[in-house]
């Protein structure tokens, strides 16, 4: 049997597929690199997802999103680098 990430939002609804989907993409990125790490959400945290790397050095920073629906000029707007 065949299952896409819309059965994320069938399982566990809207909010609770955005949550597991963003395990899951913590898990894929910890498994390339050891060094990955989750953000808590909080206000203020720019909408970083996951960091690779330490503060001493130059880190990558993603951010998970779950559009399963559809994905609107909203969702396409970029961000900007933090650099």
């Amino acid at each position: 049997m065949s299952r896409d990430f819309r059965s994320l939002r069938d399982d566990f609804g809207y909010s609770g597929a955005r949550e597991k989907f963003e395990h899951i993409c913590t898990e894929l990125i910890q498994s390339k690199f050891n060094n990955a790490h989750p953000v808590e959400v909080s206000q203020g945290d720019g909408g970083i997802d996951i960091f690779v790397g330490d503060f001493n050095n130059e880190i990558e920073i993603y951010q998970c999103k779950f559009f399963i629906d559809e994905i609107g000029n909203c969702q396409k707007k970029t961000n900007k680098r933090i650099v």
